[in-house]
């Protein structure tokens, strides 16, 4: 009876290793799993700060080029302004028809 009982523990204690073994594996995969994902998720970081900041000097760019653009169209305005009233008294001491 004491044999069967000595059997029955080591049985026990061999499957209680077993699962602890399995354990210590899904542990120490998954620990190398968050190390890779770590590592994939710094590499996706760097190239999405690097997308960014081209993106970024691209909005920069556009933004100056709309502000010389609406200097630009606001001053050649003011030169068309001044053109129509020359036109206009041109036309008028010439005695030709406005349009």
């Amino acid at each position: 009876m004491l044999f069967k009982y000595n059997t029955l523990i080591a049985q026990d204690h061999l499957a209680i290793n077993k699962k602890v073994e399995n354990l210590e594996d899904l542990v120490k995969n998954a620990r190398q799993e968050r190390k890779n994902f770590k590592a994939e998720m710094k590499i996706l970081r760097h190239k999405t700060i690097t997308i960014m900041s081209q993106v970024m000097g691209e909005l920069k760019t556009i933004r100056e080029e709309i502000s010389t653009f609406g200097y630009r169209q606001s001053q050649n305005s003011k030169q068309l302004d001044i053109h129509e009233d020359r036109f206009i008294k041109v036309e008028t001491h010439l005695g030709l028809a406005t349009i």
